[in-house]
C-alpha cells in the first residue's frame, strides 16, 4: 500500500512548519533553502515525524526541483496520511 501526498514547499522560512491546505495540496514551509537537496531532506524527515514512519518509507514521486511536489510513502493509505496530517493541525 502506498498514499500519495501533494506539497507546495517554502523554502527559508523562520521554522519548519505545516500551514494548512488548500484544495488537494498541502503547504509547509521549511527553513532550509532550496539548494543541493537541503529542502528535500529536511521535507522528509519532517513528514516522517508527523506519519510517524522511517524516513526511507518516503520518496519525492514527482517535483524534485519544484515548490509542488508528490511524496509517496510506503505503508499508509492516503486515508491514514490524511488523518495523521490532520491531527498534526490541532
Amino acid at each position: 500500500m502506498k498514499g500519495l501526498l501533494r506539497i507546495r514547499v517554502i523554502p527559508n522560512a523562520a521554522r519548519t512548519e505545516l500551514v494548512g491546505r488548500m484544495d488537494d495540496v498541502w503547504k509547509i514551509k521549511v527553513q532550509v533553502p532550496a539548494e543541493g537537496g537541503k529542502a528535500n531532506r529536511a521535507l522528509i524527515e519532517f513528514f516522517s515525524t508527523i506519519l510517524g514512519c522511517p524516513r526511507r518509507a518516503i520518496s519525492i514521486s514527482f517535483g524534485e526541483k519544484s515548490r509542488i511536489k508528490g511524496l509517496e510513502v510506503d505503508g499508509l493509505s492516503n486515508e491514514a496520511i490524511e488523518a495523521r496530517m490532520i491531527h498534526h493541525l490541532e
